[in-house]
């Protein structure tokens, strides 16, 4: 975990100030130190995501444990875990001090990843970890998780998500996916306006999930709309 500035103080002044962190993917250690460089280089804030079939290697060739103690201290790096429905792996991700975590709950019933995600906000929030929730399957498949369907979010169903569970982050399927689009003709970003708008107190911090392919403007009006960390993967695989 960051021992700087926390994640949930990073999102909150990129939700106030139309700003997004870049969150990309990772499979290697190597990929890792490039981030770092980069994110010190530009003076930005990063947060390296983890794909849950990779926890696995990277503990194994390296230790979970070693790579957040070597970066712990690093003033603009957080870390992530991707797409999980494993509450085992997330709880040891939590343990282990990830900043943020992920359950994807999108392919079950709205009332089963309603208690799934609170069960592990509860969890994550007396750990000082955020979590991330998701309403509306992004399609695609990335790191060998997800499908190819895509399904945009119900509106009924996403606020009593947002509501009920208190996740820190949510993402909404608006026609995105994972992996390389034919066409981003589907993308519907005003759908996340129209989200916002039925919410009654406070606005959510938005995660944008399958960023690469599609156009800045898309990207821009997300942020726009409330998104505070966008996703990259398959561009930097």
């Amino acid at each position: 975990m960051n021992q700087n500035i926390s994640l949930n103080e990073i999102l909150s002044t990129k939700f106030e100030t139309n700003e997004a962190i870049l969150a990309i993917n990772v499979q290697s250690i190597q990929q890792i130190q490039i981030i770092a460089n980069i994110s010190t280089e530009l003076s930005k804030e990063i947060i390296i995501q983890f794909s849950a079939k990779y926890i696995p290697y990277f503990d194994e060739l390296i230790g979970i444990t070693r790579i957040l103690d070597r970066y712990r201290n690093h003033k603009y790096l957080y870390f992530h875990l991707d797409h999980c429905m494993d509450e085992s792996l997330i709880s040891e991700c939590i343990n282990w001090g990830f900043d943020s975590v992920m359950f994807d709950g999108s392919s079950l019933s709205i009332n089963e990843n309603i208690i799934k995600t609170d069960h592990i906000v509860s969890l994550a929030h007396k750990k000082g970890v955020l979590v991330e929730g998701e309403v509306g399957v992004v399609g695609g498949v990335e790191d060998g998780f997800g499908s190819q369907g895509s399904s945009v979010f119900n509106v009924t169903d996403a606020v009593s998500f947002y509501n009920e569970t208190k996740v820190d982050m949510l993402a909404l399927g608006i026609g995105n996916a994972h992996g390389v689009y034919k066409s981003t003709d589907n993308v519907d970003v005003n759908l996340l306006s129209i989200f916002q708008s039925h919410l009654n107190q406070k606005k959510a911090c938005l995660v944008l999930h399958g960023a690469t392919g599609m156009d800045d403007q898309q990207i821009f009006k997300a942020i726009e709309h409330g998104v505070v960390k966008v996703n990259f993967s398959t561009e930097f695989s």
